[in-house]
C-alpha cells in the first residue's frame, strides 16, 4: 500500500468557483462514511481491541501487561492490513485473532482470560482468520483452547430445540448430538471469580 499525503486546503481552493469551510467539509466527510454505514474495514479492528481488553481483564487491570499485549496486537493487524484475505472475515474476528496471537506470545498465563474474552466471536471464522494472520505475520497459529472449541457438551440447559416428545427423551444433557443447535455463548465479559 501506498502512503497518500493529505491533500492542502489551499491547493484545492485556488479555483475562486468552490470555496469550502470546515464545515462543509465534516458534513460531506459525513455523508460518505454514511453510505459506506460508517465500515472502514482496514481501521475498524483497531477499534475492538479496547473491548476484548477489557473484557479479558476487568479492574484492576494489570497496565503493562495490557499495553504490551495491545501493542504487539496492533503491529499484527498492521502487517496483516495488505492481505486480500483479511478483507473476507469481519473486524471483530480480525480484531480477536490479532490479539489471540498477541496473547499467545507475550501473556501466556492469562490467554484462558483472553479466550474467553473472544468466545463470542464465531469459532469457524476465528480459527481461519488466525491460520491467514500466522501465514501473513509469521506467527504462531491462534490457540483456541477447549473453552472456544466447537465440541463442547449441551448445556445444563438443553438450549437445543425439540420438536416432538420423542426427540426430547432421546436427547440428554452433556450429550453433542447437534452442537449446531446447542451451542450457546456467552455474549458478555467473563465474570470476575475467574480472576480470583
Amino acid at each position: 500500500m501506498q502512503r497518500v499525503d493529505a491533500i492542502s486546503m489551499d491547493y484545492i481552493q485556488r479555483d475562486e468557483e468552490f470555496m469550502f469551510d470546515a464545515v462543509t467539509i465534516q458534513r460531506m466527510e459525513r455523508v460518505v462514511l454514511g453510505a459506506l454505514e460508517w465500515r472502514a474495514r482496514s481501521v475498524t479492528p483497531l477499534a475492538f481491541l479496547g473491548f476484548f481488553l477489557s473484557a479479558c481483564f476487568p479492574p484492576p487491570r494489570h497496565l503493562a501487561l495490557l499495553d504490551a499485549v495491545k501493542e504487539r496486537a496492533v503491529d499484527l493487524l498492521l502487517r496483516a492490513q495488505p492481505e486480500v484475505k483479511m478483507a473476507e472475515f469481519s473486524p471483530s474476528v480480525v480484531a480477536a485473532s490479532a490479539l489471540l496471537a498477541a496473547a499467545g506470545e507475550i501473556a501466556v498465563a492469562h490467554l484462558p482470560a483472553f479466550q474467553a474474552a473472544v468466545a463470542a466471536c464465531p469459532f469457524e471464522k476465528l480459527r481461519e482468520c488466525g491460520e491467514v494472520m500466522a501465514a501473513v505475520c509469521g506467527v504462531v497459529g491462534v490457540s483456541l483452547g477447549p473453552a472456544a472449541s466447537a465440541e463442547t457438551p449441551v448445556t445444563v440447559l438443553g438450549h437445543g430445540h425439540y420438536r416432538s416428545a420423542s426427540s426430547e427423551s432421546d436427547r440428554t444433557v452433556g450429550s453433542a448430538a447437534n452442537v449446531a443447535d446447542a451451542k450457546k455463548r456467552c455474549m458478555g465479559p467473563p465474570s470476575q471469580s475467574q480472576w480470583g
